[in-house]
């Protein structure tokens, strides 16, 4: 019995496209960064028992939307996926106070976690926290970067990187 090159090729092909198959299927697919994140946390009292059933009130300071969830059972929250942008929380809950955080950053895939402790008192009675350090990211060990660009009034662009170094790139027009 003689088998030729062409007939190997023939008996191998459906092998090659199924060995193909599974290696393909097996490497999780590459997401494209996106322009969203997500917003949790945890709604407890002052003696760290949580506080289910609170009403958390997300407003985008930038764009005006407003989103509401309450807390499962065990007092967290979740709001995902969110746009990046700037974000105030409001958390309110029968037999406490109304507790506010202003000021929230959510830059590209990041997670805040963003725990409230909420006071017993009336709830027409507030706490706002209007400035925070900024927040770190600790729940995920993901690296991302924002990249701001501003034009200035002569014909160059200053670009900030994260670490915080200038690069100039100079227009098609050339050098000051």
């Amino acid at each position: 019995m003689c088998i030729s090159k062409q007939n190997i090729w023939v008996r191998l092909r459906p092998l090659i496209a199924i060995v193909g198959l599974v290696f393909g299927l097996s490497f999780p697919r590459a997401q494209a960064q996106m322009d969203q994140g997500t917003i949790t946390g945890v709604v407890s009292d002052n003696s760290g028992a949580t506080i289910p059933n609170a009403k958390v009130t997300l407003n985008a300071t930038d764009t005006g939307l407003t989103l509401e969830r309450r807390t499962n059972e065990s007092g967290i929250y979740v709001f995902s996926p969110v746009k990046i942008g700037r974000y105030s929380i409001t958390i309110t809950a029968d037999g406490f106070q109304t507790s506010k955080r202003e000021n929230l950053v959510l830059n590209v895939q990041a997670r805040l976690g963003i725990n409230f402790e909420l006071k017993p008192g009336a709830v027409t009675e507030s706490v706002t926290v209007d400035t925070a350090p900024p927040l770190l990211d600790t729940q995920t060990g993901a690296v991302g970067q924002v990249v701001l660009s501003r034009r200035r009034s002569s014909s160059r662009t200053d670009t900030w990187l994260r670490q915080g170094r200038l690069c100039r790139q100079w227009s098609a027009r050339g050098a000051e």
